[in-house]
């Protein structure tokens, strides 16, 4: 019981702090760009909070 909670607790702070992301993104690298080597998990961070950040991110 207490590893099954601890796993489900595991998977809930990586969606917080986007572990998942990082590891989906360097996922779909390796399956469909295996030439080009993935960007460090801080380049990817960087990116991620300048594309969510930069421009008008709303509807009106």
């Amino acid at each position: 019981m207490t590893g099954r909670l601890l796993t489900g607790l595991q998977a809930f702070w990586g969606l917080l702090n986007g572990d998942a992301d990082y590891h989906r993104y360097v996922a779909h690298m390796q399956a469909h760009h295996p030439q080009v080597q993935p960007q460090s998990r801080q380049a990817h961070y960087l990116r991620k909070l300048d594309q969510r950040y930069t421009g008008v991110n709303r509807c009106c």
